[in-house]
């Protein structure tokens, strides 16, 4: 018997007033955290630049300012931003329906997407101004426009799914790295069928797609370069990351802190201070680029010196990025539990849908394998600098849209006693 389902716009409409509601009770007009620089950076592109004059600062992409920038161009309150986030958030649940039910059926498209509604730890981002909830909206486009090509047929979702690539990319700057990975290796595979004479028709639209991404990223590059005289120079971020990341002392596990710490503020205790002081002394006389190469040349070091203890940063990194756990310097309360139940649920599936997707990739469509890879070498980078919870929240819709399918398709095991 066939599950009835009326409109889903309709029938996730409560999660629209949830995320609303939530909006009108937490949010605040006082900057917190990165929200005031997205600002800054968006008020830089109203005014023609995005880097600040005379000194060269790209700590993230122009995707989300360039999505800020209407909001200050209109001058509209600050509260309208994160109401665009509930929007977005409710609209992320319809789309990974809509694409998990082309592939599956009704009542596993439900289950999935109910699952995402009800996902608290991506509520925590949508009243405040940051990128989570328009890097999950983003994530939920792509599924939808990639299988409804696949589906359908029609080309124009195909040419949007770049465009959706190259938004994530300028978002996020560790896709960047990932776009270039997807590039190459689906041209091996499509130079490979070609050489052996079989008709691969769907690697191509792939590459079209992630031509479209890299079309509309290359500005950015070219800016970049501009300003550094750096080949596919994306940020200067990413050393900072790296320097933590690859922390040699023992009670640290490679868990981010801000230069802050050394400019009297103390973050994580007196232990972490006098074992960076030395270091940061140095980085804090540099600016920019230079202060990037600083961090990227010290964490590299560190690694060679001591990679068993990157290894263990490493292990500890993937406890962070599922469960916020451990943090250096911070003791842990019950409210840990409300982290560990979703993801440890999530991660349980996850690990026995990437088992069962390695027995059987062969036999998945392309497009679930594009998008299987696409994300997993996501998590897979994520976890070799500092990662933070968050990062993990912007995968899953895909992960659950991945998790449904391999699940949908897999031999059903029924265990029941004999009589």
């Amino acid at each position: 018997m066939k599950l009835k389902f009326g409109n889903p716009w309709l029938i996730f409409s409560p999660f629209l007033a949830i995320f609303i509601l939530l909006v009108l009770k937490l949010h605040s007009d006082k900057m917190e955290g990165d929200e005031s620089r997205y600002i800054m950076y968006a008020q830089n592109l109203l005014q023609g630049f995005y880097s600040p004059k005379n000194v060269v600062f790209l700590w993230n992409g122009p995707g989300y300012p360039l999505f800020l920038v209407p909001f200050l161009y209109f001058k509209l309150p600050l509260l309208t931003i994160p109401l665009a986030n509930a929007c977005m958030q409710y609209m992320s649940i319809v789309f990974l329906f809509k694409s998990i039910k082309a592939y599956t059926n009704t009542k596993l498209a439900l289950i999935a997407s109910l699952a995402w509604g009800l996902y608290y730890l991506g509520y925590q981002e949508i009243p405040s101004i940051l990128t989570e909830p328009f890097t999950s909206f983003l994530m939920s486009s792509l599924l939808l426009t990639i299988t409804s090509f696949y589906t359908k047929g029609n080309k124009n979702y195909l040419y949007v799914s770049g465009v959706i690539i190259g938004l994530i990319v300028l978002t996020k700057f560790i896709f960047g790295y990932i776009l270039l990975f997807m590039i190459i290796f689906w041209a091996a595979v499509f130079l490979f069928y070609r050489i052996q004479n079989i008709a691969k028709p769907k690697v191509k639209s792939l590459l079209i797609a992630l031509g479209i991404a890299f079309a509309l990223v290359t500005p950015y590059l070219a800016y970049t370069y501009n300003l550094t005289g750096r080949v596919f120079y994306w940020g200067n971020s990413g050393g900072m990351n790296l320097y933590w990341m690859s922390t040699p002392y023992e009670n640290e596990f490679g868990d981010w802190f801000p230069e802050t710490l050394f400019n009297g503020q103390e973050v994580g205790g007196p232990t972490l201070y006098k074992n960076h002081l030395s270091d940061f002394t140095y980085f804090l006389t540099l600016k920019g680029v230079e202060s990037d190469d600083a961090y990227k040349k010290k964490g590299i070091e560190n690694i060679k010196k001591h990679p068993i203890k990157y290894l263990r940063n490493w292990f500890t990194n993937q406890g962070r990025l599922w469960f916020n756990f451990p943090q250096t310097g911070f003791s842990h309360t019950e409210r840990g539990l409300l982290r560990f139940v979703p993801n440890a649920i999530l991660l349980t599936f996850f690990m026995l849908s990437l088992y069962l997707w390695g027995l059987n990739f062969r036999k998945c469509p392309l497009e679930i394998n594009f998008l299987a890879l696409f994300i997993l070498t996501y998590l897979a980078l994520s976890s070799l600098i500092s990662a933070l919870p968050r990062q993990l929240t912007i995968s899953v819709p895909i992960l659950l849209f991945w998790i449904s399918y391999i699940q949908f398709r897999s031999t059903k095991v029924k265990i029941s006693f004999e009589n």
